[in-house]
């Protein structure tokens, strides 16, 4: 589903415009952004749980062959450290899920 769908189908089931649904789910979409680019986690009841995370810096290692002399190369690129969102289903939302 994109966003575009979900705006429609909130719309439909809430019964007021596209426009007024489309600002709405970008203003959540923005404060849950805000909120998780502050350090904080967003709980969203029934669905789960968005938390901030760090992904700490790695070397990734890529190893090929040389088309020109056949020779086995390896290639060492650095990661940088960086943020990242870790999301936790909540237990009610994982229930139904299997019913």
């Amino acid at each position: 589903m994109k966003q575009s769908d979900l705006v429609r189908e909130v719309s439909r089931k809430v019964g007021v415009s596209q426009v007024v649904t489309k600002e709405v789910v970008s203003a959540l979409l923005d404060t849950i952004g805000e909120e998780l680019r502050n350090g904080e986690p967003v709980r969203l009841t029934g669905l789960g749980v968005l938390r901030p995370a760090k992904m700490a810096a790695r070397v990734y290692v890529y190893r090929y062959v040389d088309d020109d002399t056949g020779e086995k190369m390896e290639e060492r690129v650095p990661k940088p450290e960086r943020q990242t969102v870790r999301f936790r289903v909540s237990k009610v939302f994982r229930e139904s899920m299997n019913q």
